[in-house]
């Protein structure tokens, strides 16, 4: 991408728009569509089609790129996803301020359904070898949930958790797949970093009334979740807003986390999964009255932009205090 683009906010889209910024700079994402690897997929369905909308828009932000156009407006888009949301009853419009996080689980799903093919999945066992049975069972439940439909979408951004409940008496381990990883902010925190937040996401917790779903009787457990299948774009979600539902929060959805998060350009979990940040999206205000913007990297000049609507701008530093959802591409070890 030669020069940023904006979009502009056809009322309340800025949630839209900062979605379309983000996964526009995952330059394989770009490719897939401006080089109509998408047209290769027969199965795209008329009714529900947001594959060539998405594709035209991205060839319209590559082109204005190109002749330095400042902004453009998304309004084919946004209008098929209109159409598709009203019929599927779903609350995404320009009408309306809504949660990113649950918009991109709903955008990413449509392209996924498609997108989607049925494909052959086949599990060999070296027989000379001894099983690692945890192993057979995580390709056991992802060809389970994708054998039937596979997309380009579950190959570059899902992944998948590891669950391991136990106690004296039990032992059950149970694998699901995941678009975005979610991170809790431990209560009374100003301050933390992204990846200390990711620890206490998934550090061991005790669960007092667990389901055995074979005796259907509650029991006590300690409970483990860890990534076991890295993707190759990891999207993770600042969880700022409160869950009702949740110990870890206090009482009503509307209420939001402001502290700071800070994060890095590089994120490591061990020596074959590292990861390079891509896009931000952050959100400032209140989950009814607030308002989202992207920060971007541009892999052509190596700058950072802001992209907030149709105002682009190069950004001096990130709002560590407003990040929701952050967009890491996984770097080639080899």
């Amino acid at each position: 991408m030669k020069n940023p683009v904006g979009l502009n906010n056809l009322g309340n889209t800025c949630y839209i728009n900062t979605c379309i910024q983000c996964i526009y700079n995952i330059e394989s994402f770009r490719k897939f569509f401006i080089l109509n690897f998408h047209k290769s997929f027969s199965n795209v369905r008329t009714d529900n089609n947001l594959i060539d909308p998405l594709g035209n828009l991205f060839k319209r932000i590559q082109h204005s790129s190109m002749n330095n156009v400042q902004y453009i407006s998304p309004d084919e888009l946004i209008s098929s996803i209109e159409i598709i949301a009203k019929q599927m009853k779903k609350p995404f419009s320009r009408k309306n301020q809504e949660d990113l996080n649950e918009f991109l689980l709903f955008f990413f799903d449509l392209l996924h359904q498609n997108l989607g093919v049925e494909v052959d999945m086949i599990i060999e066992e070296n027989k000379n070898e001894p099983v690692d049975q945890l192993l057979k069972k995580s390709y056991v439940e992802w060809k389970a949930h994708y054998e039937k439909h596979y997309s380009y979408i579950i190959q570059s951004f899902y992944g998948q958790f590891h669950t391991h409940c136990y106690n004296n008496t039990y032992d059950q381990d149970n694998f699901q797949p995941f678009l975005i990883l979610p991170v809790n902010i431990p209560v009374n925190t100003e301050s933390i970093s992204l990846f200390d937040c990711i620890e206490y996401s998934t550090q061991e917790e005790i669960i007092s009334d667990y389901k055995n779903e074979e005796t259907n009787k509650f029991m006590k457990i300690k409970k483990s979740t860890k990534i076991w299948k890295f993707p190759e774009v990891l999207i993770i979600q600042i969880v700022r807003f409160t869950n009702p539902y949740s110990t870890n929060f206090i009482t009503s959805r509307n209420s939001k986390n402001n502290s700071t998060i800070t994060f890095t350009d590089n994120l490591k979990f061990d020596t074959n999964n590292s990861y390079k940040l891509i896009s931000v999206a952050n959100h400032i205000g209140t989950l009814k009255s607030g308002h989202y913007f992207a920060d971007c990297f541009n892999s052509q000049n190596k700058q950072w932009y802001r992209y907030d609507d149709n105002t682009v701008s190069l950004i001096k530093e990130f709002n560590f205090k407003a990040v929701y959802m952050l967009f890491y591409k996984k770097e080639n070890l080899n």
